[in-house]
């Protein structure tokens, strides 16, 4: 069954007249989103619908999914078939992506000029089902492995002009879902493959990386041709880059405007801000890392460079081991996912993306001890099923925090824009003042204005224009305090509790 043209143009969605927000039939749009890249690849149709359900429960309108996989792509001829079973692909061998749980891959020949059928009816039943509930799929039609190697090494499957004939298909195939480029990569880019010896050999040795002589590429034409072929066939198409969370020395920095800033195409300035939280791994020169405990600074930068709306596509993973690989780190918990969604929230995002790391990928425990070649990516916990992950307690806070946004007047969505200039200042140690201890403010005027501080210590602002309460919301669970008068002025704010993390409280002012 194709999609559902009607159903995906009912969710469908543009870019405000302000140019910052979204909107939808007029009235303002804020996204909640999951990250689900291996939806349509590693569940089949009921366990797709069983997972959008829980989403939909749960305050999600909207999903990350990805067609062109970055999982299971090494030539494996078999797949646990719906009913659990190991069963052969229906399409012979010779592939490098595993069939996907009905036996069917992506592409026939590994050609991105010829897509197949039955692996996209699929993709329709599923991007059908999320409709149905209300949920739009930002699609992103490959993983950036398959344009320049990102994180993965060779092949790479895709240049100008296969690239277009895809998108081409990506666009008449699914009008009105807004379409993800890039997938965990940046345009400039080197082999990866040969970066990861230099990098493993630093370490054995005790020191840090050289990168000089590392080929460099640029898969820019290669993102540019994807887009041109898109909007061929769907004119109006909605259009983001997904990078990855670091840049080369001398590359510009890893957002989608610092790449594609004078593209027409970009609707939507988009960075990662990661799962790293110290520049690792060493290197000379170093490479330009977020701080995954500091998405402001991106978001910041994406604010500053142009009129578009922001969003931090890949923030930190609930669940994820801090720095991705196994150590004596703790894994980023719910009190870290919410802390950084209101430092977004500050900073003028459109929405808020939440990921966990069992969940991304489909994690199935039983099936990697039934056969290893089915291994999972990124250390999940073990044990922990993608189904029981969908019960973390991090979506709480991320769908109190878009309810909270959606419930806010248009002409506060139309005019409020990053305030820290109200910042007078802050009681926070300096070694977290500008990471997951800082103050964020925002405004709207003098209308409302929200500061988060994110371990709870007590600040200084100038309200001065302003007449009306102050009041505390608890980001743990949605309750507010009394409100109290403000008048004006500088006024110092102390919240109900300090520490770490889980001690970050939210101010809202209004007039009155």
């Amino acid at each position: 069954m194709p999609v559902d043209v009607d159903a995906l143009a009912r969710l469908s969605f543009k870019v405000g007249a302000n140019g910052r927000t979204l909107e939808r039939n007029g009235e303002p749009l804020v996204l909640h989103m999951d990250t689900a890249w291996e939806l349509f690849h590693r569940l089949t149709l009921p366990e797709a619908e069983e997972y959008l359900d829980t989403r939909k429960a749960q305050g999600f309108n909207a999903v990350l999914a990805v067609a062109l996989p970055e999982l299971d792509a090494r030539g494996v001829n078999e797949c646990f078939g719906p009913d659990g079973i190991l069963i052969s692909s229906t399409e012979g061998g010779g592939s490098i992506f595993h069939p996907n749980r009905y036996g069917m891959r992506p592409l026939l020949h590994d050609d991105p000029a010829k897509p197949n059928e039955a692996y996209f009816a699929h993709v329709d039943a599923v991007i059908n089902a999320a409709a149905a509930r209300d949920i739009l799929v930002f699609l992103l039609p490959t993983w950036g492995r398959w344009v320049n190697e990102a994180w993965s090494g060779p092949p790479v499957l895709f240049n100008p002009e296969n690239a277009r004939l895809y998108g081409q298909y990506i666009g008449r195939r699914y009008p009105h879902l807004p379409k993800v480029l890039g997938g965990d990569s940046n345009p400039i880019w080197t082999d990866v493959k040969a970066f990861e010896a230099r990098v493993s050999d630093a370490k054995a040795a005790g020191g840090s990386a050289s990168l000089q002589g590392l080929p460099r590429t640029n898969s820019s034409a290669v993102v540019d041709a994807m887009a041109e072929g898109i909007l061929s066939a769907e004119p109006d198409a909605f259009l983001t880059y997904h990078p990855t969370a670091l840049a080369l020395p001398g590359s510009p920095p890893a957002a989608a405007s610092a790449f594609f800033g004078d593209r027409k195409w970009l609707a939507l300035d988009a960075c990662q801000s990661g799962h790293i939280d110290v520049p690792e791994p060493a290197c000379n020169p170093p490479l330009q890392f977020w701080d995954a405990r500091a998405s402001h600074i991106p978001l910041t930068q994406m604010w500053n460079a142009g009129r578009r709306p922001i969003i931090d596509l890949e923030g930190h993973y609930e669940g994820m081991r801090i720095g991705i690989h196994p150590s004596d780190k703790p894994r980023w918990s719910a009190h870290d996912v919410r802390a950084s969604t209101w430092q977004a929230v500050c900073a003028g995002t459109c929405g808020i993306v939440y990921g966990h790391n069992n969940v991304w990928q489909m994690h199935d425990p039983e099936r990697e001890k039934l056969d290893g070649r089915f291994n999972s990516a990124c250390f999940p916990v073990p044990e922990l099923s993608w189904r029981d992950a969908l019960q973390a307690p991090g979506p709480r806070a991320t769908r109190l925090a878009a309810e909270y946004l959606a419930a806010l007047p248009k002409e506060v969505h139309d005019t409020k824009a990053p305030a820290q200039a109200r910042l007078v200042s802050s009681d926070a140690p300096r070694d977290v003042a500008e990471r997951d201890g800082r103050v964020d403010v925002i405004a709207a005027g003098t209308q409302w204005l929200l500061a988060h501080s994110g371990r709870g210590h007590s600040f200084e602002l100038d309200l001065t224009g302003f007449s009306g309460h102050a009041r505390w919301l608890d980001p743990r669970n949605g309750q507010w305090s009394d409100p109290v008068a403000v008048e004006g002025g500088r006024q110092a704010f102390v919240p109900p509790s300090k520490g770490g993390v889980e001690h970050d409280w939210v101010l809202e002012v209004r007039r009155v």
